[in-house]
C-alpha cells in the first residue's frame, strides 16, 4: 500500500508530501521502527517501539522533537503496516 506523509512530525526522516510503502503484512511492533497506524481520527506515520514488560506497552514517538512521544498498550492501537 502506498501512502503520502502529511505533516512534519517525522522530519528530518520524512517530509511532507512523501510516499512511503507500507507492507500491510508486518502489524507487530516489534522489532523497533516506523509503522503506520490507525489513532482514532486518521492514518499517521509514527516510530514505534515495544517495551515489554509486566504490561507491555508500544512507545509511540514523532522524529520531529516538536512533538512528544506517548505510551499505549498493543490493544489501543491498530497498526497497519511498517
Amino acid at each position: 500500500r502506498l501512502l503520502t506523509v502529511t505533516g512534519d512530525s517525522m522530519e528530518p526522516t520524512l517530509h511532507h508530501n512523501d510516499i512511503v510503502l507500507v507492507d500491510t503484512t508486518r502489524q507487530v511492533a516489534s522489532p523497533s521502527g516506523i509503522f503506520v497506524l490507525f489513532d482514532g481520527f486518521g492514518l499517521v506515520v509514527k516510530r514505534l517501539e515495544y517495551t515489554g514488560g509486566a504490561t507491555p506497552l508500544v512507545r509511540v514517538l514523532s522524529d520531529n522533537p516538536q512533538y512528544g512521544a506517548y505510551e499505549r498498550t498493543a490493544e489501543e492501537i491498530q497498526i497497519v503496516g511498517r
